[in-house]
């Protein structure tokens, strides 16, 4: 699994947009795999508990507006597909968080915010505008 070739064959996978897939990125992930702890790192983030659910957390956070950009070709998470089957809570958690939001971008995988950064910038900041202006009612 530590080498270049695998990782780059990952990546092509959960990238929607495949002209991100850098030798740069690639480097970049490779980098860290080289360290002699990289492996038993790698297992207790698989073994390890799992945490709070997405859903308990957001509703600790309905006081916040929350904001998430989703890859709609985003293969390990996927929000869902045309027959309405397979959803992912991402979906639904505006039920649990009346101040979410979702913005699914299109030909985009598992990490929108690298393979179209520019875009995903323009929708924090689109965003951040509305939530924070006086007639949304938000604060600065």
């Amino acid at each position: 699994y530590r080498s270049k070739t695998n990782i780059e064959k990952i990546l092509l996978q959960v990238y929607g947009n495949k002209d991100a897939v850098t030798d740069e990125l690639v480097e970049m992930l490779f980098t860290p795999s080289e360290d002699e702890n990289a492996s038993s790192v790698f297992l207790k983030v698989l073994d390890g508990p799992p945490g709070p659910t997405p859903e308990s957390l957001l509703q600790k956070l309905s006081w916040c507006p929350s904001l998430a950009i989703w890859g709609q070709a985003d293969p390990w998470t996927p929000i869902g597909n045309e027959n309405g089957m397979n959803f992912h809570p991402g979906s639904k958690f505006s039920e649990y968080h009346p101040n979410f939001q979702l913005f699914m971008l299109n030909e985009t995988g598992h990490c929108p915010h690298d393979e179209r950064p520019e875009q995903c910038r323009k929708l924090f900041l689109d965003w951040i505008a509305e939530t924070v202006s006086p007639k949304s009612g938000g604060s600065n």
